[in-house]
């Protein structure tokens, strides 16, 4: 069970969507899509500041400039940005009007000191625009030597937010920003015989209500504590004294028309943020990097109302199983005391947390994780899943590619906790430990959750209860945990391959927290192919609060309770397997070769088309084709 939030939300003021086409090819170095490529080997992603320069803009240039200027050209730039509460004179009094372009001096480093708030400093106040004419905060690389401009503390303050809105913000661009470090220290602090409490950072935060926001070409990092040895604990790097934990982008509330395009996202315990107050829709995060010493990529997480139409696509996670996991955590270990039933040790990641966290909340039916890399780059990675979903959510996972051939442990580690009920659970992080897609579903609501066309490398290399998250009840809830009548379950066309040698499963998704026997008749589960290096595949759909439901066994076991009745478990003949499983097996190429069995094997979804956009193409956007009657196995097309 994950860590809960705390009841944090009290003490926060009241406080166009873009659409990418698919990864055009996937190779050694790089991912590339249209507009953007990302570099995987590289610290930072190429910049897009060439934005012209304004005669109507306010200027800033931290280094040079002066609070008593006109800031209405380069040679009267303002010190200070309009917003900020260190700034004085003219730059205090200025009023950003909707359609103002802020141009900050590339190269320069905006030093942020804070507002003394005990709970969340501000940096800048986030002024709104209006339909049409945005506020614009922008590093154009016509002015200045063509680096971002940084916002940072330089290490010296904390609770920090670079960007706040006091309020309800509307109609706001932030483009070509670097921020960080901010919070946290340059060094490890000395250790007091117990964990520190954090330093956290922030580099957008909204706790209100947000309408038509973009965030594009911004680089975020080192926000917080990012170190995984004593005196830190899970609470180090993650959320005390009733704050929330570090985050590049914070929204704390509910609107719509978020866009988050072509950003970098690294040493932070979360990425992006979303935490739905209310009904909220049309959120998009596509053409960004998350990578590396991060606890969640992307927490989307409801409070109360509806979310629809949020939309995770085209991004590469990288890498990010391996910083905090079992091997590298030495700091202090952690039992979180709202929760028995918790992880113990540091803390724990995820490329995607998808959770609800009441009978409040409800999921729509257009909720995407679409056309994204997750690949391991270190050895012995470790999380609970590139895609966690938790309690009753509603996501349609499709055309994504789960590249997780180092995941796992090599050598014997347990984490032993008690539940609620007095039950010992062991989870080992024998083999995987790292599986593409669990599902925990613990309140008994109604959702519907696809899984189609993806590809899964994955190498476990252990018995079933350690080549897989153990996952029982959460003690936080009261069981039994039923798979809900109105709740639905569609895994079809999936492709999964398994490096391990001995004979073990083909993971694909793990569920946990269900009671009842197999409720076939709300599951499709058919036309996957599962191939095992190792021997005879192994396919794996499993809940362990019943052993007697667990089903790991040859295709005909699956087969035996109505589950792939058109599967498939031979070799898939991918092009390219050069690079095998190591920390370089992104250089493998997982398109098919001519032969494959997985042409043709899978059913057609075209009829989901309304429903998915873009099921009908692949990762890379090329349309999908029958053949011999079929549609391709996974997330590539023949």
């Amino acid at each position: 069970m994950k860590r809960t939030r705390l009841a944090v939300f009290a003490f926060i003021c009241a406080y166009s969507r873009l659409v990418v086409s698919s990864p055009a090819q996937t190779n050694l170095h790089s991912i590339t899509l249209t507009g953007y490529v990302i570099v995987t080997n590289s610290a930072t992603i190429t910049s897009s500041g060439n934005t012209g320069l304004s005669s109507a803009g306010v200027y800033v240039d931290f280094a040079g400039g002066s609070d008593a200027n006109s800031g209405n050209s380069v040679t009267n730039a303002f010190k200070h940005c309009p917003g900020d509460s260190n700034a004085t004179s003219n730059a205090a009094a200025t009023v950003l009007r909707p359609g103002t372009n802020i141009y900050f001096k590339s190269g320069t480093t905006y030093t942020l000191t804070g507002d003394g708030n005990p709970l969340y400093q501000t940096g800048i106040a986030i002024a709104s625009g209006t339909n049409g004419a945005p506020i614009s905060y922008i590093c154009s690389t016509n002015w200045g030597n063509g680096q971002r401009v940084i916002f940072t503390d330089g290490y010296t303050s904390n609770y920090i937010a670079a960007f706040y809105a006091p309020g309800a913000i509307s109609n706001v661009v932030f483009n070509n920003l670097e921020i960080g470090p901010i919070g946290g220290s340059a060094t490890l602090p000395s250790d007091p015989g117990t964990g520190v409490h954090s330093r956290n950072g922030y580099g957008l935060l909204c706790g209100s209500t947000f309408q038509n926001i973009t965030v594009a070409n911004c680089y975020f990092h080192n926000l917080g504590y990012t170190f995984n040895t004593i005196p830190m604990d899970a609470n180090s790097v993650a959320q005390s004294d009733s704050r929330l934990s570090s985050a590049g982008i914070e929204l704390y509330g509910s609107g719509s028309g978020v866009t988050i395009t072509n950003c970098e996202f690294t040493h932070m315990h979360t990425g992006i943020d979303l935490a739905w107050f209310n009904n909220t829709s049309n959120i998009v995060v596509t053409a960004s990097y998350f990578h590396d010493a991060m606890v969640w990529g992307i927490d989307v997480a409801g409070i109360a109302g509806l979310l629809d139409y949020a939309d995770i696509n085209n991004n590469l996670f990288s890498g990010m199983g391996w910083f905090y996991s079992p091997p590298n955590w030495t700091g202090y270990n952690y039992i979180p005391a709202t929760c028995t039933n918790c992880w113990a040790g540091g803390p724990h990641q995820d490329p995607v947390f998808w959770r609800t966290s009441n009978m409040n909340v409800t999921n729509g039916l257009h909720n995407y994780v679409r056309n994204n890399v997750f690949q391991t780059t270190h050895p012995n990675e470790v999380f609970t899943a590139d895609i966690y979903l938790e309690y009753a959510p509603s996501v349609n996972v499709y055309n994504n590619l789960f590249n997780n051939p180092n995941a796992g442990l090599s050598t014997t580690g347990q984490n032993v906790y008690t539940n609620s009920t007095g039950i010992i659970t062991t989870n080992s992080w024998n083999g995987g430990g790292a599986p593409p897609v669990v599902i925990s579903y613990e309140l008994n609501e109604g959702g519907t959750i696809r899984i189609l066309n993806n590809t899964a490398i994955v190498n476990l290399t252990n018995s079933a209860q350690s080549a897989a998250l153990l996952w029982g009840a959460c003690g936080c809830l009261t069981p039994p945990f039923t798979w809900p009548t109105n709740a639905f379950l569609q895994v079809e066309n999936n492709l999964s391959y398994s490096w391990a040698t001995n004979g073990s499963q083909g993971t694909l998704l793990v569920l946990g927290v269900v009671t009842n026997a197999y409720p076939v008749s709300q599951w499709t589960v058919d036309y996957n192919g599962w191939f095992d290096r190792g021997g005879p595949a192994d396919p794996y759909f499993w809940w362990n609060n019943n052993p007697g439901f667990n089903t790991n066994g040859a295709l005909s076991v699956e087969q035996a309770v109505g589950f792939d009745t058109h599967g498939i478990t031979s070799d898939p003949r991918f092009v390219s397997l050069a690079f095998g499983s190591s920390t370089n097996s992104a250089g493998n190429n997982y398109q098919l070769q001519s032969g494959s069995p997985a042409v043709g094997a899978g059913t057609n979804l075209s009829s989901l088309t309304n429903t998915c956009p873009g099921i009908d193409r692949d990762i890379r956007g090329i349309a999908r084709t029958n053949y011999n009657g079929g549609w391709t196995l996974g997330a590539y097309q023949y």
